[in-house]
């Protein structure tokens, strides 16, 4: 599992768009969760992640990751 904590007011739209588009770059066996404002959104088996230094750091733009 990767979780990735972002920020309230980021456009969730192009957000998760970008962040849909890294799941194709970087395909795997990781689940993605979102965590904002108390909240938890684990995105589906379509979006599993490799969670390779490079897949990481591409996630990092958009808030603070760490593979659990």
């Amino acid at each position: 599992m990767i979780e990735l904590r972002t920020e309230p007011g980021l456009d969730a739209a192009a957000s998760l768009t970008a962040i849909k588009l890294l799941a194709t770059r970087f395909p795997g066996e990781h689940e993605l969760a979102i965590l904002c404002a108390g909240r938890r959104l684990t995105l589906g088996a379509v979006w599993l992640y490799d969670a390779s230094p490079a897949c990481v750091a591409q996630l990092a733009e958009f808030g603070d990751v760490r593979v659990v």
